[in-house]
């Protein structure tokens, strides 16, 4: 490991309450750090590792040797991983900006060719005074002053925006990697041509079910050839493509089949969420909800799918691309874990139809506390909306019903989008369901 190490350009160093995380963009690879871990990573920038190990040594007190045998690895994982090189181009640390931003949901539209039943935005009709192309672009022009890594696009169905790909390349013209979600629909060749010219990081297509019958009963008729088709042509074009698939009542059945299908289709990821209580979803909970044991079950599936499937990208919790650092030199543990909770605040916040800015997509304007982009500029708004403000001063050890439970930290307390529509309450309990699930789910991770 001779010679100088240096942070790649690709990869942002940001500063967390819990100690750093480093970005990296280009391969959408993230990784997080106990205090111990972020403060050595920021010595090694620009020294070769027996200088590192020199510095670190005299600023903690602790033996070279010491130093040395905990840090091999870590730099050998970083190197392997991409996140250093040994000739560099130098990037800009921001460890004094105690919120920084990673990525930003731009939910563009409520306009919807669909009427999923599990709906979070109960997308159909375009919302009245939702932001026009100028007010849009405005948007776009403030990002690159948070330093954001990455923009979702999302809907409702965001393509059925006339100037969808004039907004999506001013965010290009800037650099930024893309997510789009869309339901397929109006995915064709026209279409996939133009995305090919965008710097788009993956796009996701909505899948819920392995059959026509499941899933056009969930989401519309045609909805399963239309995402099939669109799947193809996108991997046909070379464009990274990930599927995302709602677990109900309606596909639980098929939740197996559904990630076999996404293995024959050749995509590049595959992500699984439940119903969030929200939206349209208020109107068919009863339907589409699941119990704990079914949830789990699910959970626990695609947990060993994950492993199995390394080259599949997956949820962080099966994910493979995601690395966890957590030493001290020595031996021992930090307090890393004990705030591990969601992004939602803290890294991320979207911006909705209408301009609001929340914390996370479960949480819609009037149901919950929020701020205008036409009101302030997006700078100001991510220091003191109220709503993400208010996210930032959750800590699962306050939460009722979760102060004293052996997983807390391994959860995060739960959905507080659904805790927050049960009990209109940030801290307040999580929903029994999915406590349950989530303590099995963290019980089987501990398995070999």
């Amino acid at each position: 490991m001779g010679g100088a190490l240096y942070i790649r350009e690709e990869v942002l160093a940001k500063g967390r309450p819990y100690g750093g995380s480093l970005m990296h963009g280009r391969a959408g690879h993230r990784l997080r750090l106990n205090h111990t871990a972020f403060e050595s990573v920021k010595i090694l920038h620009g020294r070769s590792l027996p200088e590192a190990v020199k510095k670190i040594s005299a600023e903690y007190g602790v033996a070279e040797e010491t130093v040395r045998q905990d840090l091999e690895p870590l730099v050998r994982d970083l190197l392997e991983r991409g996140f250093l090189i040994r000739e560099y181009q130098r990037r800009s640390w921001y460890p004094d900006l105690r919120y920084p931003v990673e990525s930003v949901t731009l939910h563009l539209t409520r306009r919807c060719n669909m009427s999923c039943l599990h709906c979070l935005v109960d997308g159909g009709l375009e919302e009245q005074g939702e932001l026009s192309t100028g007010e849009w672009l405005e948007v776009v022009s403030q990002l690159p002053q948070l330093q954001i890594t990455c923009v979702t696009l999302s809907g409702g169905e965001p393509l059925m925006r006339r100037d969808f790909f004039r907004l999506a390349g001013a965010i290009d013209a800037r650099h930024i990697p893309m997510i789009i979600c869309t339901n397929g629909t109006m995915i064709n060749g026209t279409t996939v041509s133009l995305l090919k010219e965008l710097n788009i990081k993956e796009i996701q297509v909505s899948l819920d079910g392995a059959s026509p019958g499941t899933n056009d009963a969930i989401r519309g008729p045609g909805s399963f050839t239309a995402a099939i088709r669109a799947i193809r042509l996108l991997k046909q074009a070379g464009i990274r493509t990930s599927i995302a698939a709602t677990l109900s009542g309606m596909n639980i059945h098929e939740y197996k089949d559904i990630f076999r299908l996404a293995l024959e289709l050749g995509v590049d990821g595959f992500f699984s969420s439940e119903i969030l209580m929200t939206g349209r979803a208020k109107k068919t909970g009863a339907v589409l909800g699941l119990d704990a044991a079914a949830i789990a079950a699910a959970r626990i599936y695609y947990l060993q799918q994950g492993r199995l499937y390394p080259q599949l990208q997956m949820e962080d919790e099966y994910a493979r691309d995601v690395m966890l650092v957590d030493f001290d030199f020595g031996g021992g543990s930090d307090t890393f874990r004990k705030i591990d909770m969601c992004g939602a605040g803290r890294a991320s916040f979207v911006i909705g139809p209408t301009g609001e800015v929340l914390p996370c997509r479960g949480f819609r304007e009037g149901d919950f506390p929020s701020a205008n982009v036409r009101h302030e500029p997006l700078s100001k708004l991510w220091q003191t909306a109220p709503g993400i403000v208010a996210f930032r001063n959750l800590c699962v050890d306050n939460f009722d019903e979760c102060s004293g439970c052996a997983v807390k930290y391994e959860c995060g307390g739960g959905c507080r989008a659904f805790a927050y529509a049960l009990h209109g309450r940030l801290d307040g309990p999580p929903d029994p369901v999915t406590c349950a699930w989530k303590k099995r789910l963290a019980e089987f991770s501990k398995l070999p």
